[in-house]
């Protein structure tokens, strides 16, 4: 095999089933350019390990000194670990002790991307507009103007998130999120459009594939869990959310100026927070004076039909085999914008 254009897909959670049904949704139908291999190591929350060359072509459960015995080192990996200790010391374990070459975000800067008020600290320091807000253990909360949305400060998928509209509701909404996280973050309800925009670098320099759109109604303002994923009765995720009145629409109507603004926004926000390969950040624009206000991080790109990066590349018609070959082969290309 040919180690230098080959990558392992490392997917699973050690430590939970719902980021382990989750990881597996976004590894599957994985986009493989011209000359590559791949491989699949999945890591199981009971503390095994599964090796195969496809999803549905699984070894048997494995100790993991095992098959990391057997890995080829020249290979890169390619991670879709959901958990914080996947995104974070798993990544760390590949790329620092074992001394692969990982595509995406170091295991410190997921750390810090996970933590919605350190990221928060650190891009509006690079000059990223955020919404007033903070800890609810360091600010007067109510000092805030209704709408207020109130989320745990390390939970993705809108998982623990309330809108509050009236006092009277906020302590129920704080005590929601308090059985996700201890830390609790408050911030102010931005009123206007909500998109996703990516960055990536190219041989070229930084690249913004075309931009998403929520499209957000009075009647739906913020977009929950069940708009993002769909849950069994279990609690385990499924699938993506394929109906759902939160529409999304790609690319968004977006005009010259805004464009200027929304691009200058998130090339801050990836170099702000150290970001490396790709990233993907949450905006609002507010109503009325059009400006951009960051809502938070997601730092992934699954290389698969499922990754929203994918979906952007496609609303664009582009060639996303030789978009992901320049990622891969030019990973330590240092980009200039």
């Amino acid at each position: 095999m040919t180690d230098d254009k080959h990558v392992y897909h490392v997917c699973g959670s050690p430590t939970s089933e719902f980021f382990y049904e989750l990881s597996l949704i976004y590894a599957k139908n994985t986009i493989l350019p011209k000359g590559w291999k791949e491989d699949f190591i999945v890591i199981e929350p009971n503390g095994g390990w599964r090796i195969g060359h496809s999803l549905s072509k699984l070894s048997d459960v494995k100790a993991s000194t095992e098959i990391i015995n057997n890995l080829h080192k020249g290979s890169l990996i390619v991670p879709h670990l959901f958990c914080y200790q996947g995104m974070t010391a798993c990544r760390d374990f590949f790329e620092k002790k074992l001394l692969f070459k990982m595509i995406g975000s170091s295991g410190s800067v997921m750390a810090l991307a996970a933590d919605k008020n350190r990221t928060r600290e650190c891009v509006v320091q690079n000059g990223v507009n955020i919404a007033e807000g903070g800890l609810i253990s360091e600010i007067d909360v109510q000092s805030l103007s209704f709408p207020i949305i109130i989320k745990p400060n390390k939970q993705d998928n809108s998982v623990g998130l309330t809108m509050v509209t009236r006092p009277k509701e906020l302590q129920a909404a704080i005590e929601l999120a308090e059985t996700f996280d201890i830390s609790v973050l408050a911030e102010k309800y931005i009123d206007g459009r909500e998109i996703r925009v990516a960055v990536l670098e190219t041989p070229e320099g930084y690249f913004i594939p075309p931009i998403i759109e929520y499209l957000v109604t009075p009647q739906n303002p913020i977009r929950i869990t069940s708009d993002k994923l769909k849950i069994d009765t279990k609690g385990k995720p499924q699938d993506q959310a394929l109906s759902t009145p939160v529409k999304m629409v790609c690319p968004a109507d977006i005009d010259c100026d805004l464009y200027k603004e929304i691009r200058s926004q998130a090339l801050s926000a990836h170099k702000a927070l150290g970001a490396r390969h790709y990233s993907l950040f949450d905006f609002r624009i507010e109503r009325g004076s059009n400006r951009p206000f960051f809502l938070e991080a997601g730092l992934f790109w699954s290389f698969s039909n499922a990754g929203m990066i994918t979906k952007m590349l496609r609303a664009g018609r582009m060639d996303i085999p030789s978009i992901i070959k320049d990622v891969w082969e030019c990973r330590d290309f240092v980009n200039k914008c």
